[in-house]
């Protein structure tokens, strides 16, 4: 009997566990990136976290050099300019950029580095964001790639220049 126990305490330990794992990696949302032309130039991967998102983005067709990623408010990329996204996602109220006295919001991600090909492959990782209905979810908005680099503190968007690439973020079921 106590040998019986023991074999369900430790496929109970091994079920919870086993499930917050899988609750957590197998949900994600996906975004398809476009150019102005609306021509697609890559796919970005939202995954949720413990303790926030992983944004894996890949993208080609692009001017190398640094350019700037944000998250904006609206799920909507209308071309050419994409001024349908909204402003940069900050229901906090914070400032923008990470060297801002008051910042960052939760629309600020780290620059990319565009290689000579003009691609480039992204992971961040990002904090107080989630996939779950709420006001600090990344589903319904966009991911927004700028013409130049974010300066990580002038006001409102780091002087970081147009809008060239866009993309939706979207809930989605991750069927490796």
């Amino acid at each position: 009997m106590i040998q019986r126990v023991k074999i369900i305490i430790v496929a109970l330990a091994m079920g919870s566990g086993a499930s917050a794992d899988i609750s957590t990696s197998n949900r994600v949302a996906k975004a398809r990136i476009v150019n102005s032309a609306g021509a697609e130039i890559g796919r970005a991967k939202v995954s949720a976290m413990r303790d926030g998102v992983k944004i894996n983005l890949k993208v080609s067709n692009l001017k190398p050099g640094t350019l700037a990623l944000h998250i904006h408010e609206h799920g909507a990329c209308e071309g050419p300019s994409f001024e349908s996204a909204g402003s940069h996602f900050n229901p906090m109220g914070k400032a923008h950029g990470f060297q801002a006295t008051n910042g960052p919001h939760l629309g600020d991600l780290r620059n990319i580095e565009v290689n000579e090909q003009g691609k480039a492959t992204v992971e961040q990782k990002v904090s107080g964001l989630t996939l779950d209905p709420g006001q600090v979810s990344i589903v319904g908005k966009t991911l927004v790639i700028h013409a130049g680099p974010d300066d990580y503190k002038s006001q409102p968007a780091g002087g970081s220049g147009d809008r060239i690439a866009c993309g939706v973020i979207q809930q989605s079921v991750d069927k490796r």
